[in-house]
């Protein structure tokens, strides 16, 4: 046994000593960092995730570059640096997939990926966002590393400090790369065996990368890209994009989202099938690294940005690989309207230069038609192209004929790929872009012909293309609007955009959407250098509206480089299934105006914003997948969310939270609502929100508005603990999502409570507006007119019933005909707690008023007024309360119906008992209700709005506050004008009773009415006295009444003790038209119209439900079922509904939201009138009534027209035996109005538009300012 010992002992001791050795080998390894000065690993690997995120100061490293207080949110990044801020890094984002997606299972072994994110400056939070999202929501096991390549930023530490996070790396260049080569850079050192390129400033959404990874796994030539959604650059919200789109271009290779065609779609028999795409937006997509390397990577001599994505697609496509959009893979990316970084050569110089080297390697003979929409594109270097070209030919790939016919052939082939170049003249002058930096509009003028070393100067050369467009390199020509007098300005192309398109007509060059001409308008002080650039009515007498166009003859043709690709064969032009979508609506270089760049967003749905970014499909369906019910942490189930305010003296043992079939233990099942929603429902519990539900009650008559916050849901269908409620804020809709857990104590309910054990729809909207204000506490005490806002988005009249001597019945029943939302609140009593008095009204306490009514009594009439109280219980006791001797006296016949013995809140009291006991009276509606005696359910209402923001530290007085002009057109008795501000939620602290900011109203005096955009200091340095008004103020809405004689008015906002969003809108009333409101029924339209209840529930019939708004196929199917009743007639065609769309859409996004719906039906009200009261009038309006017609149009006041002119409108609008259709009239009248107001804006005075002596043949008088509506 010893001898065996003593033999062992060796090579127990070697084997020992190897274990050693090995150990500090490992161990040597694993703490290796690369020597080279740029790579950087962390020293730790994966381990628990809080400690890894214990090691990284979050805190620390974004207050280093934060937002300061005062400085332009937007000027670093381009986006709201502010906004991205106040969001946490690890927030979460709607699950935007479709619902099969998450039914969907992948292979467990699939290749774990390289991330490469390239970036320059970018901002901390957003970088951030990017790799925290991608930790959260993917595999640790797919994550290979993250590589961050740091393109030059000013601040290294914006990289170096992140490698402290898990799987990430840091490269830096030291110089400026730009995208192509610093991917490139990224990629040679990945180690993982697919590369996924994404951009910084992006999150991804939930088991985006599985899919992706799962279709390059099956097929390693396929280049993987997800559905692209938004995050929006102002509030950064994430914003759903439709999932049934693909990447396409136009000859400029100017990137843009189609729509699949009909075919497309039908062809797709699962939704979660891949898309093919002809081409991919380039910043987000998986590819083998094999294949990527085999394929050439990038071309590396193109610079900076822009183009890489076509040269890529091209490359992928023609030579043997495929592209894909994975409607199962959804990031979220902030798509920025302009680049916040500089070009060296400049924006337009580099993505030409990229695009040209494309165009030549890749595009054969086709490229003549890239030169054909981007003629100096000609003259500009590309570099060397001879080994891209090489690379080509050795990878054997197809040409792109085959491209065109094998993937893309929706791209329709121009017949005509000349240039047409050189100068516009105008006698001894030349058309000429005066091109300022930075700018994203250039203006026009005449100057002098210049010739520089023989040739014509660069901004005096014009290119005329075969897509109608009249450019200088990368801009326009374009008209601002389509109405007579429009400025004509330069802008950046945009193949389609009909505001960019021209034709040349004799010496005439002829806008073709307006069909107006490019015209020189006299302004300014009348000198002939002073001429401003615009479109008016052709006319062939007029020298200013011809142009020497001999340079445009000739054609310039586009050089043919030789390449072993060449071909003749042209493809046939087939449909296009390129959707256009409404153009960005083009400023002046106000503070307002952004034109779209490059990065062009996502035709998105409109969405209504989702209150903590979540959305309450993506929860229910996630729950409903896994069988769980739905607990909302972010309005958790704790007593915080209650409040210790409404706690104290309770025990708090004996709360909990419940859902409502617990509540119920078993013995019935729970309602959503059960035989109607209706104010008795109700019934107040703890909390001080008798403001909130008498506002709710008042609702409860107003099914329009009561559908839009309760939606449709229930406890059975779909039912997982989850549901989601709206409220209006500061000029949108806010979807709140909320669980049914619901406080209890001692078994019974702490707050509101139903009527019906049953139905809850009252306990969880309470519960949801207590989450939109923080807490159910800081629903303690609150004011009326926010709740009415919040529940109906209108405006609230407020009547002060001791100071105000209006006829109290004629206001209420005016207010209840017109379907307006009314309530009101009790004097203080003794105390400042809401206490039952001896009459059984509570002080401090508000109530519903619920209709009005005169009752004989007495020989005489009384006057009564019906009221609620939310208790649901404790009514008054005085004169004309349930059982009253009153009641017993009275013999009139409606006794039955009026009176009811019911012990549920409502009861009747006269109108005097009503004034003595009450102080103010609050009245609601979607246009105000005026404070005089005139008040009628018909008053006409135009509406501005401003939505802005006051960034506080303002020490400068009026001058350097937000300015807002408007016009009072004629003079009126009583109030006339009417501004309401609405603050937004995030300004909004629990706390505060005051309003955040302070305004005032100034007179315009004549001489300062040519300004037009802001008044100069000088208009505030005198001493002016502002507009007093009849101010009705709370903590989020200010209302204030006055009576303005007419003249321009300018409203100033300043003094914001602190950062502020607010909403602003101006009433201005209208003068009646004498008109008889009651016409016999026609056979064609109807009688008459309401113009203010009913056509909110006829726009809510036709509108979308998420968006709240109508285009012209739906505005064509409300009208012609909603006006055109009776027997067939010539209806509203589609062509006209979108003119009418155009005329009416402020946003310029081709719909209209209610209140621009509003503004056109009080329009086609008034037509209907004219139509009808035609003096010859058989169901038909005939041509010789024109001028009539256009004389008693109200929003036509003041304006003239030729004889000569209105016999044009007879031949265009009328048909072969004089007649004029109702749709034709309509066009007519409402274009005319546009036309008066194109004028308007360019009068030097405000008044009228001073015309030269060439120009009198138009005979056009001056023009009183049209109504604003």
């Amino acid at each position: 046994m010893r001898r065996l010992s003593r033999r062992l002992v060796l090579p127990i001791f070697g084997v020992l000593w190897i274990t050693v050795l090995l150990f500090f080998w490992v161990t040597k390894k694993k703490l290796e960092v690369p020597t080279g000065p740029e790579v950087q690993t962390p020293k730790i690997s994966d381990g628990d995730w809080d400690d890894l995120w214990d090691q990284f100061d979050e805190r620390r490293y974004l207050n280093a570059k934060k937002w300061r207080v005062g400085d332009d949110p937007y000027k670093l990044y381009a986006f709201n640096q502010r906004e991205s801020e106040r969001i946490a890094s690890n927030r979460v984002v709607p699950d935007t997939r479709l619902f099969r997606c998450t039914l969907l299972v992948y292979c467990a072994d699939l290749p774990p990926t390289s991330i490469i994110i390239a970036f320059h400056n970018e901002a901390r939070s957003t970088l951030l966002r990017t790799i925290r999202s991608i930790l959260n929501r993917t595999p640790m096991n797919l994550i290979q590393e993250i590589i961050l390549v740091d393109d030059f930023s000013n601040d290294p530490e914006d990289c170096k400090q992140l490698i402290k996070l898990p799987k990430v790396k840091c490269l830096r260049n030291n110089e400026r790369q730009g995208l192509v080569r610093s991917r490139i850079r990224g990629a040679d050192i990945a180690q993982g065996t697919t590369l996924t390129f994404l951009d910084s400033h992006c999150e991804v959404n939930r088991d985006w990368l599985q899919p992706l990874l799962h279709r390059v796994k099956e097929d390693y030539t396929r280049v993987v890209c997800p559905v692209i959604d938004i995050i929006h650059l102002d509030t950064f919200n994430y914003i759903e994009s439709a999932s049934e789109l693909r990447g396409g271009f136009d000859w400029s290779l100017h990137f843009q989202w189609e729509q699949l065609t009909p075919e497309q779609k039908a062809r797709r028999l699962d939704p979660t099938e891949p898309i093919r795409t002809p081409i991919i937006a380039g910043g987000l997509f998986v590819m083998d690294k094999s294949w990527f390397y085999y394929l050439g990577k990038y071309d590396t001599d193109m610079d900076i940005w822009g183009g890489e994505n076509f040269e890529i697609s091209f490359r992928v496509w023609m030579c043997g690989g495929s592209l894909e959009i994975v409607p199962c893979s959804r990031v979220g990316h902030v798509f920025r309207k302009k680049h916040p970084y500089i070009f060296p050569d400049g924006n337009a110089n580099t993505y030409i230069k990229n695009t040209k080297r494309t165009a030549e390697v890749w595009m054969d003979e086709y490229k003549q038609y890239y030169y054909a929409s981007r003629p100096f594109a000609l003259e500009r270097p590309f570099g060397n192209i001879e080994s891209r070209l090489n690379l080509r030919k050795n990878l054997q790939c197809q040409s792109f004929k085959w491209y065109l016919e094998n993937v893309y052939p929706e791209l329709r082939v121009p017949k005509d790929s000349s240039i047409h170049k050189g100068s516009i003249r105008q006698r001894q002058k030349c058309l000429e872009a005066q091109k300022q930096k930075d700018q994203e509009i250039s203006n026009l003028k005449l100057s002098p012909c210049v010739k520089t070393e023989g040739k014509d100067a660069k901004s005096q050369i014009w290119a005329f293309t075969y897509t109608q467009q009249i450019l200088q390199e990368e801009l326009c020509l374009s008209v601002i609007t389509l109405f007579p007098g429009a400025p004509v300005v330069l802008v950046l192309c945009k193949n389609g955009d009909k505001r960019q398109q021209w034709t040349k007509t004799g010496s005439r060059i002829e806008h073709m959407a307006s069909h107006l001409c490019l015209d020189t308008d006299m302004f300014g002080d009348g000198t002939e250098t002073s001429r401003e650039v615009v479109i008016n009515p052709c006319e062939s007498s007029l020298m200013s509206q011809h142009w020497d166009l001999k340079a445009f003859d000739d054609a310039v043709q586009a050089p043919h480089y030789k390449t072993c690709f060449c071909g003749t064969a042209t493809v046939p032009p087939p449909v296009s299934s390129i959707t256009l979508y409404p153009a960005e609506r083009l400023q002046p270089s106000f503070k307002t105006g952004r034109i779209m760049a490059h990065n062009q967003q996502f035709p998105a749905k409109t969405p209504i914003i989702k209150f903590k970014e979540q959305d309450f499909y993506s929860l229910r369906d996630h729950c409903l997948n896994r069988g769980l019910l739905f607990e909302d942490e972010t309005f958790p189930a704790e007593t915080y969310s209650i409040g210790l305010q409404l706690l104290k003296g309770k025990n708090l043992s004996n709360l909990s939270w419940m859902r409502p079939k617990d509540l119920l233990k078993g013995k019935s099942e729970p309602l959503f609502i059960l035989e109607g929603a209706s104010r008795f429902d109700i019934q107040q519990g703890e909390a001080g929100d008798c403001w909130f539900l008498a506002a709710l009650g008042a609702l409860t008559q107003s099914p329009q508005y009561l559908q839009k916050i309760l939606i449709d849901q229930s406890f059975s269908y779909q039912y997982a603990g989850i549901f989601h409620f709206r409220f209006w804020r500061c000029g949108q809709w806010v979807e709140v999502v909320i669980d049914d857990r619901l406080p209890v104590l001692n078994n019974e309910y702490l707050f509101v409570k139903p009527r019906n054990k049953r139905e809850f729809w009252p306990c969880l909207l309470e519960k949801a507006y207590a989450k939109f204000h923080g807490s159910y506490a800081n629903l303690h005490y609150g004011y009326l007119p926010d709740a009415l806002v919040d529940l109906t988005g209108g405006v609230v009249t407020n009547i002060s019933l001791h100071s105000s001597s209006s006829d109290l019945m004629t206001m209420v029943k005016t207010a209840a005909e017109a379907g307006s939302l009314m309530t009101c609140s009790t004097l203080a009593g003794p105390t400042s707690e809401s206490v039952m008095m001896a009459n059984g009204l509570v002080s401090r306490h508000a109530y519903t008023v619920t209709g009005a009514e005169q009752i004989e009594y007495r020989r005489s009439w009384e006057y009564l007024i019906r009221l609620w109280n939310p208790w649901g219980k404790i009514e008054w006791r005085g004169r004309w309360s349930d059982w009253s001797p009153e009641w017993q006296e009275t013999h009139d016949q409606r006794k039955s119906q009026l009176y009811e013995d019911k012990d549920n809140g409502e009861f009747w009291m006269s109108c005097q008992d009503f004034r003595d006991n009450f102080f103010g009276l609050f009245i609601c509606n979607q246009v105000p209700i005026s404070l005089d005696h005139g008040s009628t359910p018909h008053e006409r209402w135009s509406q501005m709005m401003f939505k802005d923001h006051l960034i506080p530290g303002n020490t400068e007085g009026y001058q350097r506050g937000m300015q807002y002009i408007f016009s009072v057109p004629d003079s009126m008795e009583n109030n006339n004008v009417i501004m309401s501000f609405n603050i937004g939620p995030q300004n909004l602290k629990a706390k505060d009773r005051t309003f955040p900011l302070k305004y005032e109203v100034f007179k315009v005096r004549q001489y300062f009415q040519h300004f037009q955009d802001r008044l100069p200091s000088t208009f505030f340095s005198q001493f002016r006295i502002a507009e007093k008004g009849i101010v009705s103020e709370t903590t989020c809405n200010l209302t204030e009444c006055f009576s303005l004689s007419p003249g321009t008015y300018v409203v100033v906002v300043s003094e914001g003790r602190e950062a502020v969003e607010f909403l602003l809108r101006i009433f201005l009333k209208m003068p009646n038209s004498d008109r008889n409101l009651m016409l016999a029924v026609l056979p064609y339209i109807q009688a008459s119209l309401p113009e203010n209840g009913s056509q909110q529930s006829i726009f809510y019939k036709y509108a979308q439900q998420q968006g709240l708004d109508i285009d012209a196929t739906q505005l064509q199917s409300l009208l012609n079922r909603e006006f055109l009743r009776g027997p067939p007639g010539d209806p509203f065609s589609l062509d006209e509904c979108r003119s009418l769309v155009a005329l009416m859409d402020l946003k310029v996004n081709g719909r209209l939201d209610q209140e621009e719906f509003s503004r056109l039906w009080s329009r086609l009200v008034h037509c209907q009138s004219v139509f009808q009261n035609s003096p010859k009038n058989a169901g038909v309006f005939l041509s010789s009534d024109l001028w009539k017609a256009i004389r008693d149009t109200d929003f036509l006041a003041g304006i003239s027209i030729t004889s000569e002119l209105l016999d044009l409108m007879k031949l265009r609008y009328s048909d072969s035996t004089g007649r004029v259709s109702f749709p034709s009239l309509v066009c007519l009248l409402m274009r005319l109005e546009a036309m008066a107001k194109a004028f308007q804006n360019l009068s030097k005075d405000g008044k009228g538009l001073y015309l030269t002596e060439m120009e009198v043949n138009k005979n056009t008088q001056n023009l009183k300012e049209p109504g604003k509506g």
